[in-house]
């Protein structure tokens, strides 16, 4: 094995020996270069070939220069061999991406059958074991021998076998740059107590403003959504209980669930459509119209012949997509009068746009995703083994380009969460920051958590080269859970604290044009520059 560049490591191949023994052996000098090495560690090995011990591993300062601090190998009086394992910052960084290096005296290691296949994530202690990495460097030394080469089968099946523990900090998990929510505006309160909608207090009636959809307009203004209700609402300008701000949609449709807007540039009024309905009832979705007079009804309601409506968006051509509980896909292009329908599964969930203009809209089934064009209907379809047993069901989809392909990733209940790669769709694993292990369903074998709580809501960062995505719990601790997609794992963003008694529970959120806002009860409105 070739060794890297020109630094020197000056390792002590006999060392600390009983005094029987000291006249047999004399000090070795071992010419070695670790420069590109941050984490060491020593395996002991006897003549017979079998792991005796390990060292304490070193976690070397980044920029040292390994020459300058001689490592003394201390064979005990059976041992033979010594197997050096080191790891390079970028190893690190791929496999603990966590990594805590203020807290050394946390790392260690472990021989035996490793059994966890990835890693066993330690929630109390803060530590995780991972299995030695492939790409691992693995180099032998023979005491008496002329200096390190490459291991044999046996050492390199022994030192493999071993678990790597390494000491984590959760609060890494988005390091420095983590964004932090605001209130929409300088008031923490939008709508304030006492405030009336349509004549009712809210005091009487908090479901008013329970805001269970959000859509950003510019800078200044948001389209919020509750049970019947849309709200046209401006930062820093006082709440006003005016038709041309506040208008009620008819009961008699059901619960709406979600917004979207036509965003075309240039257009001196945009099309705003609401969807929802009743569960196990007939589909509704309302169109209005959002122009500098403010918001109007264009149609009280369209029905749909199947059950609720889950889910709509307006693409980048401002074509509506809606999808309905039945699997029907309902379309609708700006010049038609009527929408038009047709099945594609048997329950629809989410849909979201895409990227590539070629299959501009992406959606979810219980059991799959979907992606495709709407008018053209032609989809590819993604499906998991771990879909098809039944047990968990798709709510949410997004997706973002990377550097090599399109992804979906969809959210679904008990916390699950997967991407589609090279034509399926798997699980992806996260490492869960324990300020969420409240919303557990328990810690299961080698440490993996699960949210107990569905994902209602899932939204990536579409800047390019961004690898962050954000999603909602439905009932789950009142915060944001932000993914950072390079370092496997989820943490919150959080409201800062204000005058109420109990945090306020977020329900929907929106990325548009470099602003993640997020709505909630009690009629609160939070946003942060991502």
């Amino acid at each position: 094995m070739p060794l890297p560049r020109t630094a020197l490591l000056t390792a002590w191949a006999a060392g600390l020996w009983s005094a029987s023994c000291a006249a047999d052996r004399t000090p070795e000098f071992v010419p070695l270069d670790t420069s590109e090495m941050r984490y060491r560690l020593f395996s002991f090995f006897d003549a017979s070939g079998h792991l005796t011990r390990i060292s304490s591993p070193e976690l070397v300062p980044e920029g040292e220069n390994p020459g300058d601090s001689p490592i003394r190998l201390a064979f005990e009086e059976d041992e033979i061999e010594v197997v050096l394992l080191g790891l390079s910052q970028a190893e690190l960084d791929a496999h603990v991406p966590l990594l805590d290096q203020t807290r050394p005296e946390s790392l260690g290691a472990r021989f035996g059958a490793w059994v966890c296949g990835t890693r066993d994530l330690d929630y109390e202690a803060h530590t995780v074991h991972i299995p030695v990495p492939p790409s691992a460097t693995l180099l032998l030394h023979r005491l008496g021998g002329a200096g390190f080469h490459a291991a044999t089968p046996n050492h390199l099946e022994a030192v493999r076998s071993m678990a790597l523990r390494f000491p984590i900090d959760f609060g890494l998990c988005l390091g420095p740059s983590k964004p932090k929510l605001s209130p929409f505006g300088s008031a923490a309160f939008h709508i304030p107590p006492g405030a009336t909608v349509g004549g009712v207090s809210v005091d009487v009636d908090r479901d008013l403003i329970q805001f269970r959809a959000i859509a950003r307009v510019d800078d200044r203004r948001v389209v919020a959504l509750s049970r019947d209700t849309v709200f046209l609402l401006e930062k820093d300008v006082p709440y006003q209980d005016t038709p041309s701000l506040v208008v009620h949609l008819a009961p008699s449709f059901g619960t709406m669930v979600k917004i979207a807007i036509d965003r075309r540039p240039g257009l001196a009024s945009r099309s705003v459509f609401v969807s929802g309905g009743r569960d196990g009832g007939r589909g509704a979705y309302h169109e209005l119209v959002l122009s500098n007079e403010g918001l109007r009804m264009v149609r009280s309601a369209t029905t749909t012949e199947g059950s609720r409506l889950n889910d709509i968006m307006v693409d980048a051509q401002g074509r509506m997509v809606a999808v309905a509980d039945d699997g029907l896909l309902w379309t609708k292009r700006p010049e038609d009068t009527e929408p038009q329908s047709f099945h594609l599964a048997l329950r629809l969930q989410a849909v979201a746009p895409s990227p590539d203009p070629a299959r501009p809209h992406a959606l979810a089934a219980p059991d799959k995703a979907f992606l495709g064009d709407a008018f053209t209907r032609v989809f590819d379809t993604y499906a998991s083994n771990a879909l098809g047993l039944g047990l968990l069901e798709l709510n949410s989809i997004t997706s973002r380009s990377t550097e090599t392909e399109l992804e979906l990733w969809v959210g679904g209940k008990a916390g699950w969460v997967g991407r589609t790669r090279d034509g399926r769709l798997d699980q992806v694993h996260l490492d869960w920051s324990e300020e969420w292990l409240s919303c557990m369903s328990g810690i299961r074998a080698c440490g993996v958590a699960a949210l107990s709580h569905v994902i209602v809501e899932l939204e990536a960062d579409p800047r390019p080269g961004a690898q962050r995505l954000y999603m909602l719990a439905d009932y789950c601790d009142g915060a944001v859970i932000a993914v950072d997609d390079a370092r496997g794992c989820a943490t919150s963003l959080r409201p800062p604290p204000d005058e109420l008694d109990s945090p306020v529970q977020l329900r929907a959120i929106e990325i548009h044009d470099g602003w993640l806002t997020a709505a909630g009860d009690r009629g609160r409105i939070y946003e942060t520059r991502l």
